[in-house]
């Protein structure tokens, strides 16, 4: 890219310059469209953690009994 620019009568160091505040905007502008989508899911996982735990707990807890002979006792109260 800046090559480019060199080519077209651009000092090289605008055209570095140039390229790196492009870069720096493309990043600023993914991060900002990232970062609510982030929160969002952040939030439906806490929401649903402990319905999963539940379930998973509900199907592994016995298959571990049943094939290792462990019997794990899970408590969620704090």
């Amino acid at each position: 890219m800046v090559d480019a620019m060199e080519r077209r009568g651009l000092h090289r160091a605008i055209g570095t310059t140039i390229a790196i505040v492009a870069f720096g905007i493309a990043i600023a502008g993914l991060f900002i469209v990232l970062i609510p989508l982030v929160q969002a899911e952040v939030a439906l996982a806490s929401k649903r953690l402990p319905e999963l735990l539940a379930r998973t707990g509900g199907h592994v807890l016995p298959w571990i009994e049943q094939t290792f002979g462990v019997t794990i006792a899970l408590d969620s109260r704090r």
